[in-house]
């Protein structure tokens, strides 16, 4: 019902009514100052007009308009970017009770271990992998995995080492047997 995809915002209406309808139904205007106030518009900075708000404050209405569409499917880059801390833990908020697909870029460690709980890493050359779990849980496991490699060349370098050292052996044990023979067989047989 707040679908209006490609409104602008106008910069001489208040957050309130940009964010969505405030028609004469009292539990829909009601939800509307429970939005804004959860992005930290209330009281008269709720009917402030948007030419007069900061760039934290535009950027908060234009946050709180996109989760008013019904969509699902957000996809957002860098959301964090020009934000102060208190519009961060907002945007956190909201996004972790939204229910749909949320795709995001971002650099904010942090604001990614808050909001996912899986990840889709791209790997160069066309490569991906998905991973479950948090931004934090993702480095554990890259970790591990390292782990597991570095564990894995040097057992295998043991091995190698293990197997010339074997092969050295036998080469030796070889020679020995050899030599032994070629002795026996060089000395005469004495007749007594």
């Amino acid at each position: 019902p707040f679908r209006r995809p490609g409104r602008p915002c106008a910069p001489h209406v208040a957050p309130l009514r940009s964010i969505g309808p405030s028609g004469g139904k009292d539990q829909l205007a009601q939800e509307l100052r429970d939005l804004a106030e959860l992005f930290l518009f209330s009281g008269e900075t709720s009917e402030k007009r948007i030419r007069v708000l900061s760039g934290g404050e535009k950027a908060r209405v234009a946050l709180a308009r996109m989760l008013m569409n019904a969509t699902n499917t957000i996809l957002i880059d860098e959301p964090t970017n020009h934000l102060d801390m208190p519009t961060c833990e907002v945007l956190e908020d909201a996004l972790d009770t939204y229910d749909g697909t949320l795709m995001l870029v971002s650099h904010d460690r942090y604001f990614l271990d808050q909001v996912c709980d899986q990840l889709l890493v791209l790997q160069g050359n066309g490569a991906w992998r998905l991973y479950k779990g948090s931004y934090t849980d993702y480095l554990a496991t890259v970790a591990r995995e390292k782990e597991a490699v570095i564990t894995a060349k040097r057992d295998a370098e043991r091995v190698e080492r293990q197997r010339a050292a074997d092969a050295e052996t036998r080469k030796r044990a070889q020679e020995k047997a050899a030599a032994r023979a070629a002795g026996k067989a060089a000395k005469p047989k004495l007749p007594f």
